[in-house]
């Protein structure tokens, strides 16, 4: 998997959360139905990484040694 610099990925997380309204519901009413598809795709994939990051930053937390 590639890195992705802090940068981009912090500008990608302000654009997965923008909810109401969101980014893909505005591009989909304006009929740019394929954008909005694709922007639907980047948010499920931003949810998935960062879920991803949290589980393996738990897994550090707990396997402290002593």
């Amino acid at each position: 998997m590639r890195k992705v610099p802090n940068r981009l990925w912090d500008a990608l997380c302000s654009v997965v959360k923008m909810e109401h309204p969101s980014v893909a519901g505005l591009l989909r009413r304006n009929g740019y139905g394929y954008e909005a598809d694709r922007m639907d795709e980047l948010s499920e994939a931003m949810r998935d990484a960062r879920e991803k990051e949290e589980k393996t930053n738990a897994r550090k937390r707990t396997h402290r040694p002593r």
